[in-house]
């Protein structure tokens, strides 16, 4: 009970009291009446005069008759009247009294357990350190990172690492498919049967995350090949005005997100992405954009590894709110990209589960680590109708190549990129597993199927990885 509870006792026992005094008035009437059904009304005579009651002999014999006597004396009555009113007025003012000193008393025990919970709460607090890490924000893991420096060595000294634990804000996905979707099974079927019969308002759209594999899908298929034997095809990449793009696609003022595009045209786009681990992707951008200052750029020197150091480029990576061409393209970059109608939007989990929606209309997920499973191509023969596919790798030309990679980078800033792209590593998890489950519909066993026993016809009828939501109706 809290302090409003017992501020509302007072009114309701006033009334409840009251009522009190009522029935004890509708009780005094019913003895009235009583005694006027049971004494004989003939012997009853309502005249005045001088009170006798209290004179009378109570050790004699007092018959019915002589309390009727008695009764009919106004003055008698009026006495009695007055006595049961007053035992009356006694009765409520003890009752309130009690009321008043219970209130009191529970007042008192409240306000004691109030002051009790707050210590409690006091000595709880001091026992948790500011910087817990189920305390900490996203944006208080951004400040953290700003304020961690990178001490290299010096001579032969041990390096010393900085402790580390990251904590965990984002909750992975606990159903998969995730139970939401743009698109239906039929709307589904449509992009695919419209697109490979080449009508006029179907498109192939593949969405390219930037250093996520896509080059190999656009070389290989969607710029050259597909445009050449007649397929209608369209690429958006993962930059920023990408969603004025959408926006033009879906015939709509203002800025698009993906999701939106799939609601207004779910038949008209048979579409696809791909996916890698998320920092992964990002050291791929450094190595690709950043390593020699520029998607082209060259060394200073003929043995230089880079013009600035992946670390260093790295941190000032973060700093600088992830970017390279784009804003916010090393934070979280897939979840705003899928999510959002604008890069540098605000996560939450409305906008992560959005993502999650938006993966599910998409016609296929491809993960750019699978592109070696024959399951992967498999699903491609029968999808795109291309008996003799395969998958082209090292997309780029040589003298890009022939530079190599840069694959070790200082772990004490991996691990800190991992823990800033948490929503983003967790929305690869979710693509991963129901990509898996979907490549699982391509084998029996241990034996891989041919293609042409597998269509998406029949996908979308019979797993729920495909049609997520409702099955496509049988033939």
């Amino acid at each position: 009970m809290n302090v409003t509870q017992l501020n509302a006792v007072s009114p309701i026992s006033a009334q409840f009291m009251a009522s009190k005094e009522w029935l004890c008035a509708f009780l005094g009437i019913g003895i009235l009446l009583l005694l006027y059904l049971f004494v004989p009304q003939q012997s009853i005579n309502f005249s005045t005069g001088t009170s006798e009651f209290k004179s009378m002999d109570y050790g004699a014999a007092f018959t019915p008759n002589d309390f009727a006597e008695v009764l009919r004396k106004k003055d008698v009555r009026d006495e009695l009247l007055e006595l049961f009113k007053e035992s009356n007025e006694n009765l409520i003012a003890q009752v309130t009294a009690m009321e008043e000193n219970t209130v009191s008393d529970l007042r008192k025990e409240l306000t004691k357990g109030k002051e009790i919970k707050t210590k409690d709460k006091e000595e709880e607090t001091k026992e948790v350190p500011k910087n817990s890490n189920l305390a900490k924000s996203m944006k208080e893991l951004e400040k953290q990172f700003k304020k961690f420096k990178i001490t290299e060595p010096k001579n032969n000294e041990a390096l010393k690492i900085e402790p580390f634990t990251c904590p965990q804000l984002v909750n992975p996905v606990e159903v998969i498919p995730y139970p939401d979707c743009y698109r239906t099974a039929a709307e589904k079927l449509q992009s695919q049967t419209s697109w490979l019969g080449k009508f006029r308002n179907s498109t192939l759209l593949f969405l390219h995350v930037h250093k996520a594999g896509g080059t190999e899908m656009r070389l290989g298929f969607v710029e050259k090949k597909f445009p050449k034997d007649g397929y209608k095809c369209e690429i958006i990449e993962s930059y920023g005005h990408s969603y004025a793009k959408l926006s033009r696609l879906s015939k709509k003022n203002g800025l698009t997100a993906i999701g939106e595009l799939m609601q207004r045209k779910p038949g008209n786009y048979f579409s696809f992405t791909s996916l890698r681990d998320p920092t992964q992707r990002i050291l791929s951008q450094y190595d690709f954009e950043m390593r020699w200052d520029g998607q082209y750029g060259r060394p200073k020197h003929s043995n230089a590894l880079w013009n600035t150091s992946p670390e260093k480029h790295l941190h000032n990576f973060i700093l600088n709110k992830g970017k390279v061409i784009d804003r916010f393209m090393g934070l979280n970059h897939y979840t705003r990209w899928f999510g959002c109608e604008r890069t540098g939007c605000k996560i939450t989990q409305d906008v992560f589960n959005n993502a999650l929606k938006t993966l599910n209309s998409l016609d296929f997920i491809l993960i750019t680590e699978w592109y070696d499973d024959n399951r992967t191509a498999t699903m491609l023969r029968s999808f795109w109708n291309m008996p003799k596919l395969k998958i082209r790798h090292r997309a780029f030309r040589h003298y890009i190549r022939d530079r190599g990679k840069i694959k070790g980078v200082d772990p004490r800033i991996v691990e800190r990129l991992r823990c800033l792209n948490q929503w983003d590593h967790r929305l690869y998890d979710y693509a991963k597993s129901l990509s898996y489950l979907r490549l699982k519909t391509f084998q029996e066993g241990d034996k891989l199927l041919d293609f042409k026993d597998i269509t998406y016809k029949k996908l979308l009828q019979k797993e729920k990885t495909w049609y997520i939501v409702k099955p496509l109706a049988p033939d």
